[in-house]
C-alpha cells in the first residue's frame, strides 16, 4: 500500500523530534522531573504524615481506639479527599497548558473559579463527618468503633475547608514548578501536630473486627505513605506533559511520561523489598497487640505486591496532564467498583478468607487501571493531542 506525502513527512517530523529529544538524554529529563518531583513528594510526605503519626500515638491507646480513627481516615477521610482532589484537579490540567501555552493572565481566573467550586463542594460534604457514627452502624460495624468514630470526626470537620483551599493553591503552584512553598508549609504543619501529639496526657461482618480493622488500616497507611512517592512523579509528569504540549513538543510530553514512570517503579521496588524485609517488625510502630502483629504480618506480601503496581502512578498524571479526566474516572471507577471491590467482597465473605480477601480485590483493581492507562498511553497520537490543544486555546 502506497504511503501519503503527508503520511510520510509526518513520521519523519516525529523520528527527528524523538532523536532530538533522546540526544538531551535521560539526565536533563530527569532534572526537569525530579525538580518537580522532589519537592512535591516531600510535600506528599509530610502531609500525609500527619494522619501517620496521629494513627501511630492512638494505636498505644488501645484496639477500639485505633479500629475508630483507622475507620474515619480511611472512610471518611479518603473519601472526601477524593471527592476534593477531583473537584480541584481540573486546575492543574488549565494552568498546566495555560503556562505551555504562556497564558498567563489566566492562571488567576482558573484558581478563583476553582476556590468557588471547592469550597461549595466542602459544605455540601459536612453531613458525611456530622453523621459518621449512624452511618457506620448502617453498615454493620461494631458500635462501640462506629461511636468513637463518629465523635472523633466531628472534631476533624476543619479539614474540608483546609483542602478547600489547599488544592486549587497547590496546583496553582505545581503548575508553575513552584513547589517548596507548599512543602515548607507542610513542615510547620508535620511539627506542630507531633508537639500536640507527644503532650497530650481509615469490618464488622469480619470475624475478629478489631483486628481486622487495626490490620487493615496499618497496611493501607503504610501503602499511602510509600505511595507519595509516586504521587510526586504523578504531579511531575502531569505538569511536564501539559507544559509540553502547551508548548508544542509532543515527543518531550511522550519522553518524560517514560522518565517518570521508570523512576517511580525503581521506588516501587525498593519499597516493597523494604516491606518484606520487616515484615515482622514494622506493625510494631502502632500496636503492640500480638493478633495485630501477628495479622498484619501477613498482609506484607499482598502490601509490596500493591506497592509495586501503585508505583506506576506517573501514568495517571499522563492521563491528567493530557486532560483525559472523564476518561481516567470511568476506568477507575470500574476498575475498582465493578472488578475490584466484588471479588474482595467474595473472597472475605464468602470465602472466608478475611482481610486479605479485601485487599486482594484492591490489588486486583489497581492492577487493572495500571494496565489499561498503560495501554492507552502506548497507542497515544502525541501529534494529534497537541493538535487538539492547539485548538482549544
Amino acid at each position: 500500500m502506497e504511503e501519503k506525502p503527508g503520511d510520510m513527512m509526518q513520521l519523519r517530523s516525529g523520528l527527528l523530534g524523538r532523536q532530538k529529544i533522546e540526544e538531551k538524554g535521560w539526565i536533563d529529563e530527569s532534572k526537569k522531573m525530579w525538580s518537580i518531583a522532589g519537592p512535591a513528594s516531600l510535600a506528599q510526605v509530610v502531609e500525609f504524615s500527619i494522619g501517620f503519626v496521629t494513627l501511630a500515638f492512638v494505636g498505644h491507646l488501645g484496639e477500639v481506639e485505633l479500629a475508630a480513627v483507622s475507620l474515619v481516615q480511611t472512610l471518611v477521610e479518603g473519601l472526601v479527599y477524593g471527592f476534593m482532589l477531583g473537584m480541584g484537579s481540573a486546575l492543574e490540567t488549565l494552568c498546566g497548558q495555560a503556562v505551555g501555552t504562556r497564558h498567563f493572565n489566566m492562571l488567576g481566573i482558573y484558581l478563583q473559579r476553582s476556590l468557588i467550586i471547592t469550597g461549595a463542594t466542602a459544605c455540601l460534604l459536612i453531613p458525611i463527618y456530622v453523621f459518621t457514627s449512624p452511618l457506620l452502624k448502617l453498615l454493620k460495624q461494631n458500635e462501640n468503633i462506629s461511636e468513637l468514630a463518629g465523635e472523633y470526626s466531628k472534631w476533624v470537620i476543619p479539614q474540608l475547608f483546609a483542602y478547600a483551599i489547599n488544592f486549587p493553591i497547590q496546583f496553582l503552584l505545581q503548575a508553575q514548578s513552584k513547589i517548596w512553598v507548599m512543602t515548607t508549609i507542610s513542615k510547620v504543619a508535620l511539627l506542630g501536630d507531633m508537639v500536640l501529639q507527644c503532650s497530650d496526657p481509615h469490618s464488622g461482618l469480619v470475624k475478629e473486627s478489631r483486628i481486622a480493622v487495626d490490620s487493615i488500616s496499618i497496611c493501607m497507611n503504610l501503602e499511602l505513605w510509600t505511595l507519595t512517592i509516586s504521587v510526586g512523579f504523578f504531579a511531575a509528569v502531569s505538569v511536564r506533559v501539559s507544559n509540553e504540549l502547551g508548548a508544542g513538543n509532543p515527543e518531550a510530553a511522550k519522553f518524560s511520561v517514560e522518565v517518570a514512570i521508570i523512576t517511580s517503579i525503581l521506588f516501587g521496588i525498593l519499597f516493597s523489598c523494604v516491606i518484606l524485609a520487616t515484615q515482622r517488625d514494622f506493625p510494631k510502630l502502632f500496636s503492640q497487640n500480638p493478633q495485630v502483629i501477628k495479622e498484619t504480618s501477613k498482609m506484607g506480601y499482598f502490601l509490596a505486591a500493591t506497592i509495586v503496581v501503585s508505583s506506576i502512578q506517573p501514568v495517571h498524571g499522563m492521563a491528567v496532564g493530557a486532560g483525559w479526566r472523564f476518561l481516567v474516572a470511568l476506568i477507575s471507577t470500574g476498575c475498582y467498583y465493578i472488578f475490584g471491590l466484588p471479588i474482595g467482597a467474595s473472597l472475605c465473605y464468602k470465602f472466608n478468607v478475611g482481610v486479605r480477601g479485601i485487599w486482594s480485590g484492591v490489588l486486583a483493581g489497581c492492577l487493572l487501571q495500571t494496565i489499561s492507562l498503560l495501554f492507552i498511553m502506548l497507542r497515544t497520537d502525541w501529534r494529534k493531542e497537541e493538535s487538539i490543544l492547539n485548538f482549544i486555546h
